[in-house]
Parts: structure tokens; C-alpha cells; sequence
């Protein structure tokens, strides 16, 4: 977000102008050149005490103008706390933020920027504390409405980043499942080799995860502006690639086609965080996965669980 003055900052050198005008105020009457001793004495006086009233009048103004900053400060950190989300997702998961989001945080940008503008166009009508006292609560009154909105598309922009956080968690889920449920039941297979890769596969899924919650922390905290990234979708997705192949390549008790499919079983299980898949949606499922036909899906899930690696429901 470019960087535009604060409004609190505008008004407080309004409070000094006006201060400054208050100071330079002649205690005399401006109609008169001579005045007695006593007429001097109370024309003193009446200045001390219009001085003390304006000093309490300034005092007040400046707690408003104060108590103004505390939820213009919250509505600026959010603002840029969504400009580097906005930037974090398009760089790390390379692809656009939705335009609706973008399009809300637009509309509070413009809104922040609009009434600065009216602020200032009504600068010249700012003659003394209260006016200034009047305006302030004005301003607390839209600003702590924009950051409650501001807020809620905070909670949007985060909920970008929980779709990717079940991915990985997913993974994870698959991997603990693929080594609880299917090694054990290998005979033909390289058990060590297998392990390997699962382990691999499970460093890629938590190490992914434990660095995106660490930096959506660290952008929630301080507004991290992000140039460039050691993790992207691309290479993340590229790494998952080759170790789940080389886990097909190794698998010996099933043939790769086989071992795909029970694959895919086990992934949709954890998506779903369940243990039993009804077998007409596995096979709905695994036709459209692998775009083949319906009934040929049914025969490769079929020939799983006669060698033993799934029960018929499907289930692990």
C-alpha cells in the first residue's frame, strides 16, 4: 500500500496551528491604545484564564487525537498485513489471489484514502480544540468500521493459505497410513527402500508445513514484505512427483497401474479423514482420477484386494 500521511499526524498539526494562534493572541482589545492600571490588570487576567480553558480544551484534544492513532495504527497493519499475504500466496502458491478479495481490500484502500481527502479539504473550517475534539470522534467512529472490515477479509486472505495447510497435513496422513496399512502386508517388495522414500515424502509434507506456518507468523506479526522464496507450489509439487513414482517403481507386490490406484485410495481416505471408502465411490472416483472407465477401475480395485492389500468396502 502506498504510503499516504496519518490521519492523526494531520490533525495533530492542526492542534500546533491552532496553538500557535491561541499563543500569538493579544490579551488587549485591539480598539483600544491606552488602558488604565486597572484595565491592564484585568485584560491580563481574562487572557491567563482564556489560555488555561484553551490549554484543557488542546489536553482533550490531543487524548482523542491520540486514541484515534491506537485504531488508525491497527487499520494501516492490517492493510499491509493483506498486501503481503496477497504477495506471499502469489508467490509461494503461483496463482492469483481471488479477485473479490482483491477487490475488498481495494475498496478499503480507497475508503482510508477518501476520507483523508475530506480531511484535508475541510482543514481552512478547523478555528479551534473543539471543532477538532468533534472531528476525532467522527473519525474513530469510520475508522474502527473499516478495521472491523478490514479484519474480516484478514480472516479470508488467511483462509487462502488452510486449503494448503490440509494438503500437507493430508500427505502426512497418507504416508502414516501407506506405512501402518500396506508395508507390513509387502513380500515382494524392498521394505527399506520403501521406508526411505515414505521418510522422504514425510520431510517433504511436515518441513513445508512447519516453514508456511512459520512465515504466514512472522508476515501476521511484522508485515514482512516478500521478494523471493526458497518453497513454491511448483517445486514443491515437482519433489512430491518423483519420490511418489519412485515408491510405484518399488513397489514389486503390485503392478504400477495397481499401485497407483491403491495410491489414490489412500489419499482420498486422508482428505477425508476416514478409514472406509464405499467401493462405488472409489471406483467413481478412480475413473475420473485416472480417466479410465468406471467398470475398469472396479477391476483394478478388485485385484487389490484379492492379494490382500484392501478389504472390498474399500477400507485401511
Amino acid at each position: 500500500m502506498k504510503k499516504q500521511q496519518k490521519l492523526s499526524s494531520f490533525l495533530i498539526n492542526i492542534l500546533k496551528r491552532i496553538a500557535e494562534t491561541r499563543i500569538s493572541r493579544s490579551p488587549f482589545p485591539s480598539n483600544v491604545s491606552i488602558l488604565s492600571i486597572g484595565e491592564l490588570h484585568q485584560a491580563i487576567k481574562k487572557h491567563v484564564d482564556f489560555l488555561r480553558d484553551e490549554i484543557k480544551r488542546a489536553e482533550a484534544a490531543k487524548e482523542y487525537i491520540n486514541s484515534l492513532n491506537e485504531i488508525e495504527k491497527d487499520f494501516v497493519k492490517t492493510l499491509e498485513t493483506l498486501e503481503s499475504l496477497e504477495v506471499f500466496y502469489e508467490k509461494f502458491w503461483e496463482e492469483k489471489v481471488p479477485e473479490n478479495l482483491i477487490n475488498k481490500k481495494t475498496v478499503m484502500s480507497e475508503k482510508y484514502k477518501q476520507i483523508f481527502e475530506s480531511l484535508k479539504n475541510d482543514e481552512i473550517t478547523f478555528n479551534d480544540f473543539n471543532k477538532v475534539v468533534d472531528q476525532c470522534k467522527t473519525l474513530q467512529t469510520e475508522l474502527s468500521d473499516l478495521n472491523r472490515r478490514a479484519k474480516n477479509i484478514l480472516n479470508q486472505y488467511e483462509g487462502l493459505f488452510e486449503s494448503i495447510k490440509e494438503y500437507l497435513t493430508a500427505g502426512s496422513m497418507f504416508v502414516k497410513r501407506f506405512k501402518e496399512s500396506v508395508v507390513p502386508k509387502l513380500a515382494k517388495s524392498d521394505k527399506s527402500k520403501i521406508e526411505m522414500l515414505l521418510e522422504s515424502l514425510t520431510n517433504l509434507y511436515d518441513r513445508s508445513l512447519s516453514w508456511l506456518e512459520t512465515m504466514l507468523e512472522n508476515i501476521l506479526q511484522k508485515s514482512l514484505y516478500i521478494s523471493s522464496l526458497p518453497k513454491t507450489r511448483a517445486l514443491i509439487h515437482e519433489e512430491e512427483r518423483r519420490l511418489r513414482e519412485a515408491l510405484i517403481k518399488e513397489m514389486k507386490d503390485l503392478n504400477e497401474r495397481e499401485t497407483l490406484v491403491l495410491m489414490k485410495i489412500i489419499e482420498f481416505l486422508a482428505h477425508r479423514k476416514s478409514f472406509w471408502l464405499p467401493l462405488t465411490e472409489a471406483c467413481t472416483k478412480i475413473a475420473q482420477e485416472l480417466n479410465i472407465s468406471f467398470d475398469e477401475a472396479k477391476q483394478i480395485i478388485l485385484s487389490i484386494s484379492e492379494k490382500g492389500f484392501t478389504a472390498l468396502a474399500v477400507s485401511f
